[in-house]
């Protein structure tokens, strides 16, 4: 049987982990990017899994995307999307 205790355990057991999707989704990158990333090992590794899906930390899924915000190269991306964006180019 399952107590309230076990609940709450679980359920701040779950806000503190990401799926490589929602990974993907907070850094503003395809799946495929994120998890080409996680391949080469620029991006945090997975934490574990839940059913067949890989998890990450998701405090260190933020410092990553908060690290790359300080790179120029992240930075030029964004600035490119964000004008496609104004030109139509990105919906």
């Amino acid at each position: 049987m399952t107590t309230m205790n076990d609940r709450e355990s679980l359920m701040r057991l779950l806000a503190e982990i990401v799926t490589a999707s929602e990974a993907a989704e907070l850094a503003g990158i395809a799946l495929e990017t994120f998890t080409a990333y996680v391949y080469r090992g620029r991006a945090p590794e997975p934490i574990g899994r839940v059913g067949g899906s890989r998890v990450f930390s998701r405090a260190e899924v933020l410092a990553w995307i908060e690290a790359r915000a300080d790179s120029p190269k992240w930075q030029e991306r964004q600035e490119r999307l964000a004008d496609l964006g104004r030109a139509g180019g990105v919906r």
